[in-house]
């Protein structure tokens, strides 16, 4: 056993590492395998973390069987975390499957399996193993996937430093959020243990933002937003295990978390994921429609991220994206991105910085009522006659911003939006994706802060006459069609509902 002193009082051991003896075997030529390599890493990772020492204990010796002694059982109550290295031996070995079982049962008796939300189990995923497979107690945990998957060979590559600095660089990426979140929950431990109040959470202690569990394919995506919420002290919900098992449950836990929270962000990949017990959608699925649903109600604004050039053969995940992209309720106070990652990164960003999320507000300035004519870079001269018109009538009208990277153009736009009185969307050189863009835009404006519903708003759709223009209608807004020349009496009512 371990004979250093523990960082966290009344226990013996800080952490217990729960792994399969066969996924620590050498490589040839090396002395140490991958969880001797591991142990060591976290070791000296988490001292530094809490400038002390702690107790890092596993069971060298290999056993014969999947026999649980006595002895180990009697270390359980001892033990302040597990971690548990997932395996396809781990899945398959009756002596872990206890070892698991065996600590969480015992856990609930020592201060509970939860603290702040966040379980005291870590779950390391060493090798890609589909999460139906996963043990039941760790089915709900988000886990620290040690792996990549390569969407082209359609397979998993562990990080294993012995393969190079590349593979060595990511496993030490990765250590470094477990062993964050580890020395968080130890410290908050130590505190409860003492009689102090905690001075840590699992998490940031500023604003809330729900960054959605995704699937293996987009785990490295998720890692680095997430990082960079922690860093800027984000509270990143949800903290800890999600009930998998009871669908009530889930969901409510999931509506709660939503409530919490300034913003979400949903990253969606070419896996459909998980389907909990007794549904028929993905866990990644579920947490869309409730947050769409949530957003509709107190105006939670949300991103939604898609990698460029996105591409699936799961038929379920064609329907779904092919709903984010023209679901008359999924981008509604919503950005669809499908851009770099960077990209969604500067788009966070900016909703941290400028407020745009919940509960923030924006006040249409006074003078002449403002018009944010939009229109395509392409269209910049064919929408010139509307431009003079409006201007002539006593307007102040405003184009969109066509210099800049991605996200300036995009924060510019917010903020035309945000500002203006009347909207109104020119549609020539344009592609149907781009004028559903811009119209679902408008439902928007409330989850960025806008509080003033706008007086007025249109569609204008002008040469060329193509197929869609001709179909195109809507319920919500007014659609104007003049495919000949520009004439002032197509605008009489858009502009009388702007001045009354």
């Amino acid at each position: 056993m371990n004979q250093v002193a523990p960082f966290v009082p009344g226990f013996e051991n800080d952490i217990f590492i729960s792994y399969a003896h066969i996924d620590n075997a050498p490589p040839p030529d090396k002395k140490d395998g991958w969880v001797t390599f591991f142990h060591t890493a976290l070791q000296v990772r988490l001292r530094q973390l809490l400038g002390a020492e702690l107790a890092i204990w596993r069971d060298a010796k290999v056993q014969g069987n999947d026999y649980l002694s006595d002895t180990l059982l009697k270390q359980f109550p001892k033990i302040a975390v597990l971690v548990s290295i997932l395996s396809p031996r781990y899945i398959q070995s009756e002596w872990c499957l206890r070892e698991l079982q065996e600590f969480a049962e015992v856990a609930e008796k020592t201060g509970g399996l939860s603290i702040e939300d966040k379980a005291r189990i870590f779950k390391v995923v060493k090798t890609l193993i589909s999460r139906e497979e996963h043990p039941k107690p760790l089915q709900g945990l988000l886990g620290y996937e040690f792996f990549a998957v390569d969407a082209h060979k359609d397979r998993a590559a562990e990080f294993r430093p012995e393969l190079g600095p590349e593979a060595e660089q990511k496993f030490f990426a990765k250590l470094e959020d477990l062993a964050y979140d580890i020395h968080l929950l130890l410290k908050t431990l130590k505190a409860r243990q003492s009689g102090a109040p905690a001075t840590t959470r699992a998490s940031g202690s500023g604003p809330a933002v729900y960054l959605a569990p995704t699937t293996s394919d987009l785990s490295e995506a998720y890692d680095k937003i997430r990082r960079e919420l922690l860093e800027r002290n984000c509270r990143v919900l949800p903290a800890g295990d999600l009930p998998l098992h009871n669908t009530v449950a889930l969901k409510n836990r999931v509506l709660a978390d939503l409530g919490l929270c300034k913003f979400s962000v949903h990253l969606i990949g070419a896996k459909y994921g998980f389907v909990p017990e007794d549904e028929t959608h993905s866990l990644i699925e579920i947490q869309h429609e409730l947050a769409s649903a949530f957003s509709r109600s107190v105006a939670l604004s949300r991103l939604i991220w898609l990698p460029p050039g996105l591409q699936t053969s799961d038929e379920r995940q064609q329907k779904f994206i092919h709903a984010l992209r023209t679901g008359a309720y999924a981008q509604e106070r919503a950005d669809l991105l499908e851009t770099p990652l960077e990209e969604l990164k500067s788009s966070i960003l900016a909703k941290l910085r400028n407020g745009k999320t919940n509960g923030a507000s924006a006040t249409v300035p006074a003078g002449p009522a403002r018009i944010y004519l939009i229109c395509c870079e392409q269209d910049r001269d064919a929408v010139a006659p509307l431009e003079d018109y409006l201007y002539a009538q006593g307007f102040e009208v405003e184009l969109p911003a066509f210099e800049g990277d991605e996200t300036q153009l995009r924060e510019a736009h917010q903020d035309k939006l945000m500002l203006c009185e009347a909207a109104l969307i020119y549609g020539g050189a344009i592609t149907d994706a781009w004028l559903s863009s811009k119209k679902a835009d408008l439902q928007k404006v409330f989850g960025w802060g806008r509080q003033q519903p706008l007086k007025a708003t249109a569609i204008y759709l002008a040469s060329p006459e193509i197929v869609f223009k001709q179909r195109f209608r809507s319920r919500e807004i007014n659609v104007l069609k003049n495919f000949a020349a520009f004439a002032p009496e197509n605008l009489r009512d858009f502009i009388a509902a702007l001045r009354k």
